[in-house]
């Protein structure tokens, strides 16, 4: 098969013989119906010299990452791969890779991107990143002693210090400021850059003021406003977690990243643990056991963050049911 290094996509007369076989040149119609990458093999030698749309072409037949399922992340070489973000939410997603690096934390590199998706019905963008050669944590869970066990989780904790030592007056992504949270599943999030105190109203007004009618006030599980808020991953799910072959842990999927309370944190890592160890046999037990450590050791102790899990679970069950309500602290686009 003939490389593109050999073979320019632009400036040429079209169709054109390739090993006997004719090529079209790229389509911007449909985003979908790119049949030249089909015959023509991705270089990564000439990865700077593509044209966004040459390799967005690339990447839409590139095969998927298979971990411990088929990830959306598409391989696009042995050393690069691709991300497809919805909306305009890659602005945010590369700039809290990039400021978690500045802080010494392992990430990917972003080595291109956002490039925007021709596919109209689908829309979002794509970046290119470097790819991190190694097992995911949660591929490693069911055979990981505990001597590799204390090892990730004390990076973690270096890790975690870091990003919570890096303070905001205001919240949201890096970039936009736009809000994304696991927790919330209402058509209106909360406005962007929300203060502390306009955070934290919009969650106790899930709590306290969502259908009184039909739902119970839940004074109890309000939230009081913090200062400042910290940069925070909010999604540590062992599949976010990669151990190369020196046994450095990697973080990646920093899509939900942004400035929140430091809670946001202990309850996803809380919320995102795998979910067979919550099997009765002694095998889950030991895995159970073993991932609650890594958790103590690496976010602390979960007595502080009780009414905040209760809080958020709340706040994410009314928000699933209701999710057309708008509250005061909402965005409104």
């Amino acid at each position: 098969m003939m490389h593109t290094s050999s073979l320019q996509l632009t400036g040429t007369t079209w169709p054109k013989l390739v090993e006997g076989r004719k090529v079209h040149p790229p389509t911007e119609a449909g985003g979908d119906d790119i049949p030249h990458s089909k015959t023509i093999a991705f270089d990564e030698a000439m990865f700077d010299h593509y044209t966004d749309f040459e390799l967005l072409s690339f990447v839409k037949n590139a095969p998927a990452l298979v971990t411990t399922r088929v990830e959306t992340t598409r391989a696009l070489s042995q050393n690069l791969v691709a991300k497809f973000v919805g909306g305009d939410e890659a602005d945010n997603e590369i700039a809290a890779i990039e400021f978690a690096r500045k802080l010494d934390i392992r990430v990917p590199v972003v080595r291109r991107g956002p490039i925007r998706n021709t596919d109209t019905y689908t829309g979002g963008h794509y970046f290119v990143l470097e790819r991190v050669h190694g097992p995911t944590l949660e591929q490693l869970w069911p055979e990981i002693g505990w001597v590799r066990t204390l090892r990730v989780a004390w990076q973690l904790r270096r890790y975690l210090q870091k990003m919570q030592a890096a303070t905001s007056p205001v919240g949201g992504g890096l970039a936009l400021g736009s809000v994304r949270s696991p927790f919330f599943q209402g058509l209106y999030k909360p406005v962007s850059y929300a203060s502390p105190e306009a955070f934290t109203g919009y969650l106790n007004w899930w709590l306290t003021k969502c259908r009184p009618q039909q739902r119970k006030p839940r004074h109890d599980l309000t939230l009081e406003p913090l200062r400042q808020h910290v940069f925070v991953h909010q999604d540590l799910a062992p599949r976010n977690m990669i151990l190369d072959d020196r046994n450095q842990l990697w973080l990646v999927d920093w899509g939900f990243a942004g400035f929140y309370p430091p809670y946001m944190e202990y309850v996803a890592i809380e919320a995102s643990r795998m979910g067979w160890i919550n099997a009765s046999t002694w095998h889950a037990r030991w895995a159970r056991w073993r991932w609650a450590v890594l958790r103590w050791i690496a976010a602390g102790p979960g007595g502080p963050h009780i009414r905040p899990d209760m809080a958020l679970g709340e706040v994410h069950r009314r928000s699933c049911l209701f999710r057309l309500e708008k509250t005061p602290y909402s965005q409104v686009n």
